[in-house]
C-alpha cells in the first residue's frame, strides 16, 4: 500500500474504500492478490470481495471473519505459503500451550508449510495440513 496506516472507520466501509481511499492503493508495479479482513487469524479473501462492507455478516458470508478488523492487503509478489507459515509460526510461538490443537497442531502446521515451501510432497502434505486445520 502507498500509505499504510491505522484508521477507525464506521461499520459498512468497504475494503476497497480502505485500500484505495485511505491506504492510497497498491504501490507502483504491485498488483493486488488477496486480503485479510480481520487480522492474522482470519481467512484470506480475493479481489472479488473488495466491495463487501466491513461488518460481521457480510465478511462471514464470504468465508472469513471480521475479527479485529485489522485488514491486510497482499500483493502479487508475496508467496502465500510463506505468508501463512509466518502467521502460523507467530501463533505457535505465542500460544499458551494449554489446548491440544494449538500445542500440537500449530507446530505441525509450520512443519508442513515449510515442506511445501521446499516443494516436497505437495499433494500428500496438503491433505495432511487440511486434516490438521479442520480438526
Amino acid at each position: 500500500m502507498k500509505n499504510p496506516g491505522l484508521w477507525e472507520l464506521p461499520f459498512g466501509t468497504t475494503a476497497r474504500e480502505i485500500l484505495e481511499d485511505y491506504a492510497g492503493g497498491m504501490r507502483d508495479g504491485l498488483k493486488f492478490k488477496a486480503w485479510q479482513p480481520g487480522g492474522a487469524g482470519t481467512d484470506f479473501l480475493t479481489e472479488a470481495h473488495l466491495d463487501l462492507p466491513m461488518e460481521f455478516e457480510s465478511i462471514g458470508k464470504a468465508g472469513s471473519r471480521l475479527g479485529t478488523a485489522l485488514a491486510m492487503a497482499v500483493d502479487h509478489e508475496i508467496n502465500m505459503v510463506s505468508l501463512v507459515r509466518n502467521l502460523e509460526e507467530f501463533f505457535a510461538r505465542e500460544s499458551c500451550g494449554w489446548c491440544t490443537p494449538c500445542r500440537d497442531g500449530l507446530p505441525w502446521s509450520v512443519k508442513i508449510l515449510r515442506a511445501l515451501e521446499r516443494g516436497e510432497g505437495q499433494r500428500e502434505i496438503s491433505k495432511h495440513l487440511s486434516n490438521c486445520v479442520d480438526s
